[in-house]
């Protein structure tokens, strides 16, 4: 008998799916790095991401029927002089880093990869589709370039000064996790305090960069300004009036940086293998796809800016799983049955039933691992999670 139960039913097992794939990825990238037996592991990798680099432009513009085909907008990124090595981004496992010089050398290199967007104000319709897939690129290096900064902060405040000087950390993680967990072993002496994962700076730059030149004439605002005027999705949903965006966007980074405070837990301890270890992750409470969605739906029921809301929902959604270390991207699909379940998910949500959109993340996650595991063994290697 055909099986009918609903999709999104088995969002459970989908969110524990992609955590534990999450976690067996951080565990392995960090093996395999110092592995020389294993060089192609990770330029499979390297392969994947830029893949799924070009795929979540071409999909998130396709669910707002923007944008151009998906072998244009290959065709185009890869002309464009602006698309140099998309998907490198911090990796601080893959740096030697024993000295403090070696880490400020490491974020160095990885910050001078950005550039500086072009200004483009007055399109024909081909135009403005072709800009629409160079902004949505802008955008995401901005995105990287936040996460780079976020990271570097907190593992200048995290990382314990007995770390720095030992050469072989990774053959004595017993001691570092005693270190790890004495209280009077303090971090580097840099003057540095915590600061939040997301900012409102930081989310209008990345407004300003997708939808700069591109915001109907009915927006009244620039790129990157709060919307003026109250809107809705076809009557079906009423977002906050315009003179309540302020407070709700300081809301939503207060609650979005709460959730985050903890991804540091995850990702710098199993990259360091020091504090909590693969099976303690498994049993909290922790899931990056949860956090995920929470935060990226959050901010779309706001809908602060005129236009472009849902594509930069989609962008701060992979920032989150990109901070837990998902090094490809997840991927929204726009066909007629996924942008479907898109927009039912994001109904759910709106009664306050956040599992749907969990579990479309999570398909995403989980279906992005499968594609890859089924390239690692063509190759001969070890699929990630077994």
């Amino acid at each position: 008998m055909p099986n009918h139960r609903p999709w999104y039913e088995d969002w459970e097992a989908q969110c524990e799916r992609a955590k534990a794939f999450i976690i067996a990825y951080c565990i392995d990238d960090r093996r395999i790095d110092d592995d020389e037996k294993l060089p192609n592991f990770p330029a499979e990798i390297d392969a994947f991401e830029d893949f799924t680099f070009m795929k979540l432009i071409y999909e998130s513009n396709r669910l707002e029927k923007a944008g151009l085909s998906e072998s244009d907008t290959k065709k185009l990124l890869q002309e464009d002089e602006a698309f140099s090595d998309p998907g490198k981004t911090i990796s601080l496992c893959k740096t030697e880093i024993k000295t403090f010089d070696d880490l400020l050398k490491a974020f160095k290199t990885e910050a001078s990869a950005a550039k500086a967007p072009r200004s483009i104000f007055v399109f024909q319709e081909k135009e403005r589709t072709e800009e629409e897939v160079r902004r949505h690129y802008r955008a995401i290096s901005y995105a990287l370039h936040v996460l780079l900064e976020r990271n570097k902060n907190e593992f200048l405040r995290v990382i314990p000064k007995s770390y720095m000087s030992r050469k072989n950390a990774d053959s004595q993680a017993p001691a570092l996790k005693e270190i790890w967990r004495n209280q009077s072993d303090r971090p580097l002496d840099i003057p540095l305090k915590p600061i939040g994962f997301f900012s409102s700076k930081d989310i209008r730059r990345l407004h300003f960069l997708m939808a700069r030149g591109l915001l109907p004439r009915d927006a009244r605002v620039e790129a990157g300004f709060w919307r003026i005027d109250n809107r809705t999705t076809d009557f079906q949903t009423a977002f906050p009036a315009p003179e309540n965006i302020p407070k709700a966007m300081e809301l939503f980074i207060r609650n979005a940086n709460h959730l985050m405070e903890s991804f540091r837990t995850l990702w710098f301890s199993l990259y360091f293998q020091i504090g909590q270890n693969a099976s303690e992750l498994m049993a909290s409470n922790e899931n990056p796809v949860l956090n995920a969605a929470r935060i990226s739906y959050d901010f779309v029921a706001i809908h602060p800016f005129p236009d472009f809301n849902g594509r930069l929902s989609r962008l701060i959604m992979n920032m989150v799983l990109r901070a837990y270390g998902l090094r490809f991207y997840a991927v929204l699909r726009g066909s007629a049955k996924e942008k479907h379940r898109y927009l039912t998910a994001l109904r759910h949500a709106n009664r306050g039933k956040i599992s749907s959109y969990a579990c479309l993340i999570a398909r995403a996650v989980n279906d992005g691992f499968d594609q890859l595991n089924t390239n690692l063994k063509k190759a001969g290697l070890r699929p990630i999670g077994d």
